[in-house]
């Protein structure tokens, strides 16, 4: 009996200790996790927090920028509940400004236009979900609906690594010069910091069921899109690897469709530092050009796995390997193109439909090709294979003078 009474007081010693450490940690975790940068612009304030043994009560100020606009601010207001292997947080979010606040509480009909939660285990792992309902908005010349969608969230505190996904049923509108809709969204991304660095690994994973846009001139219509890469840094920190597939199971733009288009991109070995620039004071294309130039001077290697279409003219399928030598400049491939084949070793494959040729566009290009014997008919194809190695450059088997 004294055992058993023993172990009882242990056991509600250790629940009431794990409880009262859940809202230790929450109290204590939550201004550190505030504090922390971001790259949305997005800024929190804490307005106060209120904590008993079994429970809390936190206010939370969040101001989000609005492009060509005042920013806009939420309170939120969470009842946090302690239990001896997490914290649960049920959050009621409000509009503190009363324009906005109007105007969102009329497109979905109410003011319970979200809801949210948000749990804190005691291993650090925060999970938690916004629920948007639907709503709609129409005037003469505009309107915009939009189905329930569901953000789901985790993030663990200790390795300060990221998971969340975005569940969309679909939205749909129009405008003076069209409309758009878009059906059954989903996308998964999975973030993970390196140790003692601001750099990022990532995963993605996205699907679009269906999406259209249109006016009088044009309809355009994409169906069955899945896009999937990563992004995955070395042990030394000085080079990425990224990798990317695409696929559109159908592309329309009113007269002519394309089926079954695929791309799987790979690029490896890019130098690290030359994608981290500092962007303050120069304009995009500056940027790009910095990034590029850089690139070139250190060297990558770029795999086109796949390149597929069923057009209306036929079949596009291509592949290309490239491996770039450090040593060039950016400037100095404007000004003399013909110094890539110095620091280019790879392959391409190529296979073009033949009744291209009879494009306005393409025609003159792909006959030009066929002549020179750099494009050779096979069938209802044109098709080109070609290496380049250490500065030959070889196409159909055959030795091009440099």
């Amino acid at each position: 009996m004294k055992k058993l009474i023993l172990t009882s007081v242990l056991v509600a010693f250790v629940l009431l200790g794990s409880t009262y450490f859940i809202g230790e940690m929450v109290q204590k975790e939550l201004p550190k996790q505030l504090a922390k940068p971001n790259s949305l612009q997005i800024t929190t304030e804490l307005i106060s927090y209120q904590k008993s043994f079994l429970s809390a009560n936190m206010k939370l100020k969040v101001t989000l920028p609005v492009e060509g606009s005042e920013p806009l601010q939420l309170l939120i207001d969470s009842d946090i509940h302690h239990y001896p292997y997490k914290a649960t947080a049920i959050n009621h979010i409000t509009l503190l400004d009363s324009e906005p606040a109007k105007k969102i509480e009329a497109f979905f009909d109410g003011d319970d236009w979200i809801t949210s939660y948000a749990d804190l285990t005691l291993l650090g792992e925060l999970t938690g979900e916004f629920h948007l309902s639907n709503g709609s908005f129409e005037s003469k010349n505009e309107s915009l609906s939009t189905e329930p969608l569901n953000f789901v969230y985790k993030y663990n505190v200790l390795d300060n690594s990221s998971e969340f996904n975005i569940d969309w049923v679909g939205f749909a509108g129009k405008t003076p010069e069209g409309a758009f809709s878009a059906k059954e969204i989903d996308a998964t991304y999975h973030l993970s910091h390196l140790p003692n660095t601001p750099l990022i690994n990532y995963q993605y994973q996205a699907v679009v069921k269906k999406f259209e846009l249109g006016n009088a001139v044009k309809n355009l219509s994409i169906q069955g899109v899945s896009l999937e890469g990563e992004n995955e840094i070395s042990e030394n920190l000085l080079t990425v690897n990224t990798s990317n597939e695409w696929k559109i199971k159908e592309y329309s733009d009113g007269t002519k469709v394309f089926t079954d288009n695929h791309i799987n991109l790979h690029l490896s070995d890019l130098n690290l530092n030359a994608l981290i620039v500092e962007r303050t004071g120069i304009s995009g294309s500056e940027v790009s050009q910095q990034i590029f130039n850089d690139l070139l001077n250190q060297g990558f290697n770029l795999h086109l796995q796949d390149l597929y279409s069923n057009t209306p003219w036929g079949k596009v399928d291509g592949k290309l390997k490239m491996d770039i030598q450090p040593g060039m400049t950016l400037a100095q491939v404007v000004e003399n193109p013909f110094l890539l084949i110095d620091y280019v070793n790879g392959n391409l494959d190529l296979s073009l439909p033949q009744k291209l040729s009879e494009q306005a566009e393409l025609g003159d290009f792909l006959k030009m090709g066929t002549m020179s014997g750099v494009l050779k008919p096979e069938g209802e194809q044109l098709t080109v294979k070609s290496t380049l190695d250490r500065g030959e450059l070889k196409i159909n088997d055959r030795i091009i003078p440099m």
